[in-house]
Formats: C-alpha cells, structure tokens, sequence
C-alpha cells in the first residue's frame, strides 16, 4: 500500500513526499524496490551523477526490473542530450521485454523513444515512433505514457515549423495531464511551449511559461533541470548556467547545456 501510494503521489508530482516513503521503506521487505525508486528521485531532482552511479551498482530481481533499469538510464542520459545512449539504452530494454513477453515493460520504451527522436525535428520518425508506441498503449493502457506521446509530438511539430500543429499538441498534452491528474504533464507541455514560442520569436511569451514550469518544478521537488534547458534557448548558455547550479550535468553544464541550445538553432 505505501509503495502505490508513493507512486501515486509521484504521478501527481509530489516527488519529494513520495521519495520520503522510499526511504522509509528501504532496508526492509520492499528494499530494492524502494532503491530503485529513489534512483528514480535523484533523477527527478538532477543528480544524474548520482542516479546513475546507483544504477549501474544495482542487481535487477528479473527481467522486468531490468527493462525498468534501462529505461531509467535512458531517462538521464535524455535530458542531458546524449541522445546516442538513449536510443541504445531504450532499445536495449524493448528487446528485453519482447525476448521475455513483458507487454506493459514494451509499451512504454517506444513512448520514450518518441521522447528522443522528437528532438531531431525529424517529423516522419517521431510520427512512426508514436504510432507504435500508441499501438501498444491500445493494448497495455498505459495513459501517463500517452500525454508524453503527445508532449514529444508538440516538440517535433515545433521544430518542423507546423505552428498549428504544435499549438494543437501543446494543448492535448495539457488536456491528457488534467484528465488524469498528471502534473508532469505540464512541465513537458510547458517545455514544449517555450520551445514553440522562441523558434516563434516570441520571447516575452517563452519567458511566461518558463516563469511558470519554474514555480511548478519547485513546488513539485523535481524536473527543475528543464527550467535551465529552456533559459539556453530563451537566453543563452550563460544565462542557462545561473539557473539550477545545483543540477549535476553528465558532462557539465557548459557542454550539456550547450547540447541543448542547439535544438533551439535548428529551424
């Protein structure tokens, strides 16, 4: 009961309560599930070094514990941009699940390669991605994967420059997070906005809703790493470097965070 409700409240975006019961649970009965979760944490509050340092030490109980382990690494090494290893590491996972039958483990990983692929601005393979990943999510319901669906989708479309398209996602991304309560939601929906709003040149608007996924990450005890991802397209790199000092970037915040402000250049 206190492992669901922690994950409960973490789908709500109360990460910090619910990294408090992981760590009341862990040395017991539920230890590893607890260790995991609060990998899981570290990575939500921007200690990539330490979340993967921890991966990597941990001992999957099986396969499925396994596929969520990759699925994790991939996580990090996506908001640090290192977009190579996250292929790998999701691709690694999806042949995983199918190798040991695990549906529900497969129909996430493709959600998450929508995630990655959707920051090429190459349109056709997101399109391809979310088509199997929603094939997938018809099957395993799954719809916390589907608003990230949606959120990568807005992304793509903003890139490619299919303004209505992009505001249409933005919104269902919106819509999808309230219809579940999903708070996260909106943190990639607000990324996505900014995105949209700053290839728009509109970078008074970019600076509102980068003021606004900031209160929301802070009061929510995670992802607070976006709020210096945006400022690198809004403002620069240095700009982006005052914000979050706190966040531990895999290769430092000069290199990750420049990584990131070339997304913004593309168009």
């Amino acid at each position: 009961m206190r492992i669901h409700l922690a994950h409960a409240l973490r789908n709500h975006g109360d990460y910090t309560e619910a990294a408090e019961i992981y760590r009341a649970l862990a040395g017991g009965e539920f230890d590893a599930a607890a260790r995991y979760w609060l990998c899981d944490f570290d990575y939500l509050d921007g200690r990539f070094g330490s979340a993967l340092g921890s991966l990597r030490e941990q001992r999957s109980r099986g396969p499925e514990d396994e596929g969520e382990r990759l699925r994790l690494i991939g996580h990090i090494w996506r908001v640090n941009a290192r977009f190579d290893e996250v292929s790998a590491a999701y691709g690694e996972a999806i042949s995983l699940a199918r190798r040991e039958g695990l549906a529900a483990a497969e129909a996430k990983a493709p959600a998450n390669l929508a995630q990655t692929v959707c920051w090429s601005g190459d349109t056709a393979a997101l399109s391809d991605a979310a088509a199997r990943a929603r094939d997938l999510l018809d099957l395993v319901p799954n719809p916390v994967e589907l608003v990230k669906v949606r959120s990568a989708e807005a992304v793509a479309h903003a890139l490619a420059g299919d303004d209505g398209a992009a505001v249409q996602a933005i919104e269902g991304t919106r819509r999808l997070a309230d219809g579940i309560g999903y708070r996260g939601g909106h943190n990639l929906a607000d990324v996505a906005q900014v995105l949209f709003r700053v290839l728009d040149g509109d970078d008074d608007g970019a600076r509102r809703t980068r003021a606004e996924l900031d209160a929301r990450t802070r009061r929510s005890g995670g992802n607070t790493y976006w709020v210096p991802i945006v400022t690198s397209w809004i403002d620069g790199i240095q700009a982006a470097l005052e914000h979050e000092p706190r966040v531990e970037w895999v290769d430092g915040p000069a290199v990750s965070l420049g990584r990131w402000a070339q997304v913004a250049a593309r168009r």
